[in-house]
């Protein structure tokens, strides 16, 4: 996926009109001045691209209180008739810097960005086209997340949708001893796409599923057109989500549906591009309508870090909510589908983790990151660098206790927060408990080819004899699918749980090793396969790649917490590690077998090795464990709500046994399974 920013250049017809102090008009001159091109940057082309729609975008500038623009005026006070967001501190001292063009390309957002201090400005926007009247004054709070630094980064108001327009009338009001320099306007037309008219269910559609907590329906930035070339932020990860953020996206609360892929491909042209933070800034968006749309790359299930609230993005996903909080009925204080969208997104992201109680509190530590220090606006495959954040923040905060459902804004936070996390409570039910079951445990018997589950009276899913277990998360929902590969056909059978859909395809070829994982960071497991003969890797959807020696084992795993799947092998005879972006690690002996996992809970994946023999477990960095006895099977896994690896083992039926028995440790020990079974998970 490449990636780099621009939008197509264009040169309208410009009509000047200056305004006087108090709002009236001066003089009027039609001038052909032409507008600015945005950022530069490799320039995608118009209309639908392999990536998405790439906007069209030109910028205003408006210069400086000091040193206006060309066409723009600085006044002392607040032009008549003009809002100011709410919480701009007083009017007394303010200052105000319009401009007005007319004759413009049309555009549907408008997007004020500035350099210099991000407090006490307030951004007001209109719009109309042609010689209609001008639409009403939308005001604009300064929106701030992103915690990076460089050139490329601007402080900026939030996003304004406007509707269709060919003229703009922009006022910038500050107060204080410094203000804004370089303040300009960015107009965007998002265009239109294939799937905008496309009708999209709201959440609430969707039916609750009593027996776990599942993903709701989230569509893909694919679903609206997102043009992946705008993006070079590289994801970043914390360990798991610890709170959720409800961030309000006040883009007018007046649009349609059907505008709401526009909305949000002018959202994303405007975080990544103008205001240089290369992504968008939430995890997540809900419109007014309950719907919920992918924001920030990086796979939905994992903790991503985004840029929606400043000192506290590490450890928290930001749901961007589209049009300002409208969200309860009062006289029956009844959910809006927004409000039910938000709870259900709540309770299915905090379900992932360890087991918390989105009632609650939780302390983050403060640190801070939303992109790559420096603002870098050079090209990056997603996924492809920066590991675990680091705080680029000049000012780290302090660690501090927050609920795990928060808002920035107190009348939010008051109205609606205890409704979402009242809801999300009901929605995770036993999943607030960290005694609760993560797992579902299953046995695959390879004559009869059929799963079977714990519990269940009939096989869970039927193969072909001689099919492989492969079940891992390939829809990116954080829960295992159901999957089997065939070593004679290489066809691989993929059940996707949160769609409940089935696809088979071809991968691998008989001797070649299963190692299904996420790859590339996008939250999905890849497919694929290890051919020992020849140390070749083979991952669907890229190219094969040669790492380790002929006779390794395979044990991708993520070692280094950058929300990938490290490629790495076991050298079993050497008792050797070698991990693609560590190294080698010495550890264990020839008939120990590998059972790599995250066992502390800190988001990285460490070396391990079981001894079948002993019944111990090698942790690399941890003394060794005795659990389990010779000829047990190790299968750990985080199978209670810790957010640890536990250890666990499948025990053979004893002789004259017909049932075999599962061990957790600290979880407990159940009975399934018989002689020639296969142990796996689900769920």
């Amino acid at each position: 996926m490449a990636a780099g920013v621009g939008s197509a250049d264009r040169v309208p017809t410009v009509v000047q009109l200056a305004r006087g102090v108090g709002g009236e008009t001066a003089n009027r001159a039609v001038t052909r001045a032409p507008a600015e091109a945005p950022p530069a940057g490799p320039t995608p082309a118009a209309g639908p691209t392999a990536s998405g729609i790439a906007p069209a975008v030109v910028r205003l500038r408006l210069g400086r209180f000091d040193a206006p623009a060309t066409d723009a005026v600085a006044r002392m006070g607040v032009p008549e008739g003009v809002p100011l967001a709410v919480g701009f501190p007083t009017q007394k001292d303010a200052r105000s810097l319009s401009l007005t063009r007319e004759g413009l390309a049309p555009f549907r957002a408008a997007g004020v960005t500035w350099t210099g201090p991000a407090d006490g400005i307030s951004v007001a926007v209109r719009s109309r086209t042609g010689t209609d009247p001008w639409r009403p004054w939308q005001a604009a709070a300064p929106a701030g997340g992103f915690e990076g630094a460089g050139p490329a980064v601007r402080q900026g108001g939030q996003l304004v949708w406007l509707g269709v327009g060919d003229a703009v009338e922009v006022t910038v009001t500050s107060v204080g001893t410094t203000a804004p320099d370089d303040v300009a306007v960015d107009l965007i037309d998002p265009r239109e796409a294939p799937g905008d008219a496309v009708p999209v269910p709201s959440v609430t559609t969707a039916s609750v599923d009593a027996s776990r907590v599942g993903r709701p329906p989230i569509h893909s930035r694919a679903e609206w057109a997102a043009d992946e070339r705008l993006m070079n932020w590289p994801p970043q990860y914390a360990p798991t989500v610890r709170a959720l953020a409800w961030h309000d996206q006040s883009v007018g609360g007046d649009y349609a549906e059907t505008d709401v892929p526009g909305i949000l491909r002018a959202l994303f042209y405007y975080d990544a591009v103008s205001r240089g933070w290369g992504d968008v800034g939430d995890n997540v968006l809900v419109d007014r309508f309950g719907r919920l749309w992918e924001g920030r790359y990086g796979g939905l299930s994992r903790a991503g870090i985004g840029a929606h609230t400043p000192g506290r993005n590490v450890g928290t996903a930001g749901i961007g909510v589209l049009g300002g909080p409208a969200p309860i009925q009062a006289s029956t204080q009844t959910a809006t589908p927004a409000v039910e969208a938000v709870a259900r997104y709540v309770a299915w992201k905090l379900s992932i983790g360890p087991a918390v109680d989105p009632r609650g509190d939780t302390t983050l530590s403060g640190a801070a990151a939303g992109s790559p220090a420096g603002g870098s606006t050079g090209a990056a495959k997603p996924g492809a660098a920066s590991g675990r954040a680091k705080s680029t923040s000049a000012h780290t905060p302090p660690p501090a206790t927050t609920p795990r459902v928060f808002g920035t804004d107190e009348a939010v936070a008051a109205a609606v927060l205890p409704t979402v996390r009242d809801r999300a409570y009901a929605l995770m039910g036993a999943w607030t408990r960290p005694q609760t079951m993560r797992r579902t445990l299953a046995m695959w018997n390879p004559a009869r080819a059929t799963l079977t589950e714990l519990g269940g009276a009939t096989a869970a899913w039927a193969g072909q004899p001689g099919d492989v277990p492969v079940p891992a998360d390939y829809d990116g929902d954080g829960q295992l699918d159901i999957a089997t590969w065939s070593p004679a056909t290489g066809v691989w059978t993929i059940q996707n749980s949160s769609g409940g859909t089935t696809e088979s395809f071809v991968l691998g070829q008989r001797g070649d090793v299963l190692v299904p994982a996420d790859y590339d960071g996008d939250g999905r497991a890849e497919p694929a396969t290890f051919t020992p003969t020849t140390a070749t890797w083979h991952v669907r959807g890229a190219a094969d790649m040669v790492y380790g020696r002929p006779g390794d084992r395979p044990v991708p795993a993520d070692y280094t917490g950058d929300g990938r799947a490290d490629p790495a092998v076991y050298r079993a005879k050497s008792g050797l590690w070698e991990i693609r972006g560590i190294g080698k690690v010495s550890l264990g002996s020839a008939w120990h077998v590998p059972v790599p996992a995250d066992y502390d809970g800190d988001g990285k994946a460490e070396p391990a090795t079981f001894s079948p023999q002993s019944g111990r477990w090698y942790v690399r960095g941890k003394p060794t464990v005795q659990f389990g006895a010779p000829g047990d099977v190790p299968v750990p896994g985080q199978y209670d709500g810790d957010g640890k690896a536990d250890l666990a083992v499948w025990r053979p039926p004893a002789r004259g046994a017909a049932t075999g028995t599962w061990i957790i440790r600290g979880v407990g020990n159940y009975p399934l399974g018989t002689v020639g079974d296969v142990p796996t998970t689900l769920g």
